[in-house]
């Protein structure tokens, strides 16, 4: 069995995979006379086929950290944003390979969005946490699992 480094999350870094969502003071505007700060455009999301975006709250447990599942969501773009300030891990690839995955530490006040097709693992956590999950709705299956013919471990 291989180990994947864990590497730092950046917006560079994970352009092949989607969007770093996180606060950028170049998107940051004063609303509400000057009391709420808006941050407009963190992440591109995209729904194919008629679908439409539906919120939901994901609370992940820990789990071994061993790679050995993938799953892509084929019609739709899928946003993740912690709710409690914990690291947490993102596992992905281009192709459902084991030798294609790259793994990303993610800071608790940052989130991803998958584009359509990317291959990842499922929700991988530290400790309990509490994500808003953002996700297509709509006809077609927009969800393929493949089971990897070798696993790996995750070196924090």
């Amino acid at each position: 069995m291989q180990r994947i480094k864990v590497q730092p999350i950046s917006s560079e870094s994970f352009i092949p995979f989607g969007n770093v969502i996180e606060e950028k003071p170049e998107k940051m505007l004063k609303i509400n006379d000057g009391f709420t700060t808006r941050v407009d455009d963190l992440a591109d999301l995209t729904f194919l086929e008629g679908g439409t975006a539906k919120i939901s709250f994901f609370i992940g447990k820990p789990r071994p950290l061993k790679i050995s599942k993938l799953e892509s969501h084929p019609l739709g773009s899928q946003a993740f944003f912690p709710i409690d300030d914990i690291e947490w891990i993102v596992a992905v690839a281009e192709e459902p390979r084991i030798d294609c995955v790259k793994v990303f530490i993610v800071k608790g006040n940052q989130g991803v969005s998958y584009n359509p097709g990317i291959w990842h693992h499922q929700l991988l956590v530290l400790e309990k946490q509490k994500f808003i999950v953002i996700d297509r709705k709509g006809n077609g299956n927009n969800l393929k699992e493949i089971d990897l013919a070798t696993s790996s471990i995750i070196a924090l």
